[in-house]
């Protein structure tokens, strides 16, 4: 998304809702047709720059906020996995040695099952 993107909406959007607001206030206060319109579209024109002004604020307070939290966490680099050697490689076929001298040995268990 480009830095400009969220200025342009947050000024569109004040501006649109200055437009409603002034339109609906004129309408409510029972004026003519050429004030409400003429009174909205001033609304409009001066909401749309005052969102361009806090929307520029608000992007360039984004941005330095972003950069300082980048700098102070960086990314650490990830070392890569070092490569088994294929003949280290542990046999699925055969069994394996236990790690505690108490644990069972595999041939044991296997046994105790079949029985």
């Amino acid at each position: 998304m480009r830095a400009e993107t969220p200025t342009k909406t947050i000024s569109a959007v004040m501006g649109l809702a200055a437009f409603a607001i002034a339109m609906i206030a004129g309408w409510a206060a029972l004026n003519p047709l050429d004030t409400i319109l003429s009174r909205a579209i001033v609304a409009m024109v001066v909401c749309y720059a005052v969102g361009q002004v806090l929307g520029w604020a608000a992007t360039k307070a984004a941005s330095e906020h972003m950069t300082r939290y980048r700098a102070d966490r960086p990314i650490p680099k990830a070392e890569a996995p070092k490569q088994r050697n294929p003949d280290d490689a542990q046999d699925p076929r055969t069994p394996r040695e236990p790690d505690t001298p108490d644990a069972p040995a595999p041939e044991a268990e296997v046994s105790r099952a079949a029985a």
